[in-house]
């Protein structure tokens, strides 16, 4: 029996050495994993204020949506704080803590990170106060001034040189000055000038000016690479003949035509420009618009009035005692001058613009994981890239690609450029509808990222926030009503291009009356 007894003692007695090892292995844990929880609530907490202080500065949180922010970090700090409190008793409560501080700090980096995203893409966005035009120096490809590509065959490879042509010192250059870009052909002369002596000839229009370089009367042509987009529609062989020596960049201040509004509590017009360029990725200041859109806001209401002037219509110019020519030709001096225009015609104001790239509109309905557009008509037809696409009468789920050829064609429609033009405004509809609506959340990077590449405003930082805080607060649908002017197909001078005839629209004024009576009833509200 007194062996039993000691056998228990001795036993009793190593577990009590075992214990009081272990202990202070576990006392050394606890306080490292107390720490550790310690430091990171200190930078959790550090980072949330810093989140509250950001969110504060941008004033794009509606208050509620704020307010609730600020009630779920209040119980997070105040569980965290309980959580410190046991964790110097418990491994697990600390691994809890250190848990819960790891994924509340990431996701406040990653929210700061978001936010200062966001920020930069809207500065981004902001339209430069310059304008910058584009003076082209064209010459024949067969003169001596243009370059020349020669071919040589070594070892069974060939090879190509190009050498560059001749001075053009002491040529004689084809001007046409008797149009709105005088100024800025006059300076990209002048700027030549000042590098080499050359003789210049002036022509009363665009046409004889061509034809004076190509029968050799000149040697070299000059003039702003808009109006020489405009003559390629009807001479598509020009680059056949002909080649570009020369690029004159010219850059002038922007006037400012902004008319402020409180954009969350009046109506207020935006004119949404779509430039007629095909290079998806470049940017100019000097591209015609395709696309002429005025887009009416009732941010009370939540309506949105359109109204779409076809590119081809026959109006008075900005300037030049508002000389008659195409609407779209406005925007190749800048885009104040379309604004203006369309002031004149509808005698409204206008506060702001948007002006984007028409083929950018693939980037845009990509990166909303597409839209849904209704249709009139059946029709297929090409996008302009390589692809065909078929609308059926009804609602079509389309992507980037398909929305530009919906947009685009007019050919297989009666009406033509009113077709077109209710497409636009159609399409615009969708991407409203879209962008407002919760599935925006899972497409925002990719949204955002496309923005800032391919759209340009003068709407200020401050009246983006403002919507961007409306339409978060209550998530509304928009409501949208339609509207075209009308008018005839006919040929007329244009003040551009001198003393040739261009075909246009001109003006059914009863349909001009009535987009006015609607402007001026919208506005009102």
């Amino acid at each position: 029996m007194d062996e039993k007894n000691l056998c228990i003692k001795q036993n009793k007695t190593e577990k009590r050495i075992q214990t009081d090892i272990i202990k202070p292995s576990n006392r050394g844990k606890k306080t490292k994993l107390f720490f550790v929880s310690l430091v990171l609530f200190s930078l959790t907490f550090a980072a949330v204020c810093l989140s509250f202080i950001y969110l504060d500065r941008q004033g794009i949180i509606p208050d509620t949506l704020f307010a609730k922010i600020l009630i779920g970090a209040g119980i997070f700090v105040g569980i965290e704080l309980l959580l410190l409190f046991f964790s110097n008793k418990s491994i697990a409560v600390s691994v809890i803590s250190i848990i819960t501080c790891s994924v509340v700090l990431i996701a406040s980096g990653l929210g700061i990170y978001t936010l200062q995203k966001v920020y930069e893409g809207m500065e981004k966005v902001k339209d430069p106060d310059t304008y910058y035009a584009h003076i082209g120096v064209y010459v024949r490809k067969d003169s001596r001034y243009a370059p020349q590509v020669t071919e040589t065959e070594i070892w069974g490879k060939t090879k190509t040189k190009t050498v560059e042509g001749e001075s053009l010192e002491g040529s004689t250059f084809g001007t046409m000055l008797l149009n709105l870009d005088r100024g800025y052909t006059s300076e990209g002369l002048r700027r030549l000038r000042k590098e080499t002596n050359v003789s210049v000839n002036v022509y009363e229009d665009f046409g004889g000016l061509v034809d004076a370089l190509r029968d050799g009367e000149i040697d070299a042509l000059i003039c702003n690479e808009a109006l020489m987009a405009l003559f390629l529609e009807d001479d598509v062989d020009f680059n056949e003949w002909a080649t570009k020596v020369k690029e004159i960049g010219i850059e002038t201040q922007n006037e400012s035509i902004v008319v402020e509004a409180d954009v969350v509590s009046e109506p207020f017009i935006v004119f949404i420009a779509g430039l007629d360029s095909y290079d998806q990725d470049e940017w100019r200041d000097d591209y015609r618009t395709d696309a002429n859109i005025l887009a009416c806001v009732d941010p009370v209401e939540k309506k949105i009035l359109l109204i779409n002037t076809p590119r081809d219509y026959y109006v008075p110019l900005r300037g030049r005692n508002y000389a008659m020519d195409k609407l779209t030709h406005a925007s190749v001096y800048g885009v104040e001058w379309s604004v203006e225009t369309l002031e004149k015609l509808y005698d409204i104001e206008i506060n702001y613009y948007v002006r984007t790239n028409i083929f950018s509109l693939i980037k845009i309905v990509d990166a909303l994981g597409g839209i849904t557009v209704h249709s009139d008509y059946q029709f297929y037809c090409a996008n302009g890239i390589g692809g065909y696409h078929q609308f059926y009468v009804g609602d079509n789920e389309i992507d980037g690609a398909a929305a530009l050829c919906f947009i685009r064609e007019r050919e297989q429609f009666e009406n033509g450029d009113r077709q077109r033009g209710i497409h636009q405004e159609e399409c615009i509809r969708a991407i409203v509808k879209k962008a407002c609506s919760p599935a925006i959340v899972a497409h925002f990077s990719d949204v955002l990222k496309v923005v800032t590449e391919s759209v340009r405003t003068n709407i200020g930082q401050r009246e983006i926030n403002a919507i961007v805080k409306m339409q978060l607060a209550d998530m509304a649908s928009w409501s949208f009503e339609s509207y075209s002017v009308d008018g005839y197909g006919a040929f007329a001078p244009c003040y551009v291009w001198g003393e040739g005839e261009l075909y246009v629209m001109k003006p059914d004024y009863d349909t001009v009356k009535e987009a006015r009576e609607k402007l001026s009833e919208f506005m009102k509200k």
